[in-house]
């Protein structure tokens, strides 16, 4: 699955004796590591937000805990693949479907006028929805 999430992330790590094996199977799996330093009681580096699958499987494996912490959380829109995509759709759709006559109804206070105008307009018009609203006589 094609992941379209790049944000910056930072992991970091209490230190333990397992953290060296760690990093070297992200090594391994070609998981991209930056700005990576080893302090007295933490690792940290720097990574993509599509390498947090592998990382949270080599963590189990190792036995670690770690943190994860955004670089970008300042911001309240990630202008990503998906929010584009929806925000495009969520907009354009009603546009579409507005264009289109979904149904016609006839609101009248007695139900025999409503039957009699609903005859004359099937007979007058002979609309069959749905219709498109340039198509309408």
């Amino acid at each position: 699955m094609m992941q379209w999430n790049n944000r910056r992330i930072v992991i970091r790590i209490k230190r333990h004796d397992n953290v060296h094996p760690f990093i070297q199977h992200l090594h391994a799996q070609q998981v991209e590591l930056k700005r990576l330093s080893f302090r007295e009681k933490e690792v940290t580096f720097e990574t993509t937000h599509r390498s947090l699958v592998k990382i949270r499987k080599a963590r189990k494996r190792f036995y670690l805990k770690l943190s994860v912490e955004y670089l970008d959380d300042q911001s309240i829109y990630r202008w990503q693949g998906m929010l584009i995509l929806g925000v495009v759709s969520f907009v354009v759709i009603p546009i579409i479907c507005a264009q289109w006559i979904w149904r016609v109804e006839v609101i009248a206070d007695a139900p025999e006028l409503r039957d009699r105008i609903e005859n004359t307009f099937q007979e007058t018009f002979e609309i069959q929805t749905p219709l498109l609203k340039r198509n309408l006589p």
